[in-house]
């Protein structure tokens, strides 16, 4: 990736782009990183609605999703104090999911150690998971539908709309120019964003195209998975749980920094639910989450990060 350099031949300029950077350094965080968003995914773990079991989540296959997601080639390759800050998120989702309350709390408030943003963004995702225990007390004995949305997704999906119309509020307000803490960086976010697109920068697709390449595979996924039972399991609703995530997030396209940032929380979520779909013992959720996880493969901000623009370029 961008932060290991192998083929760069204006590498070590210390002019423009400083002295080398430690590679020990950067294995440290992608193993601090790893270990964390490993312990965040087994505290999942697999119950049904009686609670009468819990089956932990394997290591290897586990590790081999985590390493191979799109939420971690750019985190721990481009958005570092993100990728650390939603790590610990995702395991104090895990401890909200388990009714550790405490704990969850304390992990939300932790990960602003790394970015200021990272304890919204788990409140988002704790927000999220309390959705999820309503369905489980109010439609336990429904089925999720690929097409259909649940009432906690539609939930979800008009809190969206609802943070949308918060953020415009903010700007017409004028609350932007107010001494208030994270408003700044928001301005910036939603007023100046010509500031964060480089001029001829072909390896920036437009946030249109991005959002429906995204929201296109999670329908291709939903579809080959089709119809699943709420009261086979618990983890029926990390599948819920993803396309709460999804539908919550696709209104702030219409600000396309903060959508690229909040879709971070998207990717992470994401490895859960790969997870779960590839330990189901049904082959249409294994296969959907097959092709979710082949498709990362092809994801043009993840090659952009491991080879470059250049490829780009050449064309």
């Amino acid at each position: 990736g961008s932060l290991v350099p192998r083929l760069d031949a204006d590498f070590g300029d210390f002019r423009e782009r400083g002295p080398p950077r430690s590679d020990a350094m950067i294995i440290l965080i992608m193993g601090l990183g790893f270990m964390v968003l490993l312990a965040g995914v087994r505290s999942f773990g697999i119950r049904d609605y009686s609670k009468t079991y819990f089956r932990a989540i394997h290591l290897f296959p586990a590790a081999a999703i985590i390493l191979g997601s799109v939420f971690f080639i750019l985190g721990s390759q481009n958005s570092l104090r993100q990728f650390l800050g939603l790590a610990i998120v995702i395991l104090a989702m895990g401890s909200m999911a388990s009714r550790r309350y405490f704990v969850s709390a304390i992990l939300v408030v932790l990960s602003g150690i790394f970015h200021k943003w990272s304890p919204i963004l788990g409140m988002i995702g704790i927000y999220l998971v309390m959705l999820g225990s309503v369905s489980k007390n109010n439609h336990a004995t429904g089925e999720v539908h690929p097409f259909r949305l649940s009432y906690p997704e539609t939930f979800a999906l008009i809190s969206g709309i609802m943070l949308v119309i918060l953020i415009k509020s903010i700007m017409v307000t004028g609350m932007f120019n107010l001494d208030i803490p994270l408003l700044d960086d928001l301005k910036a976010y939603v007023i100046k964003t010509n500031e964060f697109n480089l001029v001829n920068s072909v390896e920036r697709i437009s946030v249109l195209l991005k959002g429906c390449m995204i929201f296109g595979l999670v329908l291709i996924s939903e579809c080959l998975i089709g119809r699943t039972k709420r009261n086979e399991s618990v983890t029926n609703d990390i599948r819920s749980l993803r396309r709460r995530t999804i539908v919550l997030i696709l209104p702030l396209i219409i600000y396309p920094e903060i959508f690229s940032r909040v879709m971070l929380l998207f990717w992470a979520i994401e490895i859960i639910f790969l997870v779960w779909a590839f330990k189901s013992d049904k082959t249409r959720v294994r296969l959907g989450g097959a092709v979710v996880f082949v498709a990362y493969g092809f994801a043009p901000n993840a090659v952009n990060v491991l080879v470059g623009p250049n490829w780009l370029y050449g064309f």
